[in-house]
């Protein structure tokens, strides 16, 4: 990204390849210039924190049990037909009870149940008292 004058042209360098204390970049700091946006230093202090929280959330991604489930969760789309889904009343929801894919498919469910009642306490077990 070219840093852009006044007059709308380019200074001629790339934002990578200089340092923060060269005049242009304090230039574009200070008037908040950046690709065509106007922003002003809230604006900036607020865009840097969701970069911080951005990082702290691809830091937890990168977990290779997150990143497996990601890619598997990635490619459920491809597997289901759509067209060929029935509605379910709850004599055939019982009768589903006996496949071996619902059964799989419902433990996966459970276990991601449990784990996203425990999001409201942040990440703690649900306290006694609030279980049914």
């Amino acid at each position: 990204m070219l840093v852009p004058d006044d007059s709308g042209r380019s200074f001629g360098k790339d934002l990578r390849s200089i340092s923060l204390s060269e005049e242009p970049v304090q230039l574009l700091l200070q008037q908040g210039h950046v690709d065509g946006f106007v922003y002003d230093a809230e604006d900036i202090d607020q865009m840097g924190d969701i970069m911080v929280e951005f990082l702290g959330l691809t830091k937890k991604l990168s977990d290779p049990k997150a990143k497996a489930f990601l890619e598997k969760a990635a490619s459920l789309p491809s597997h289901i037909d759509l067209e060929s889904s029935k509605k379910v009343g709850i004599f055939r929801l019982l009768a589903a009870g006996f496949d071996s894919e619902i059964k799989e498919g419902l433990g996966v469910m459970m276990e991601l149940t449990k784990a996203m009642g425990k999001i409201k306490y942040n990440g703690n077990n649900v306290p006694e008292q609030e279980t049914l």
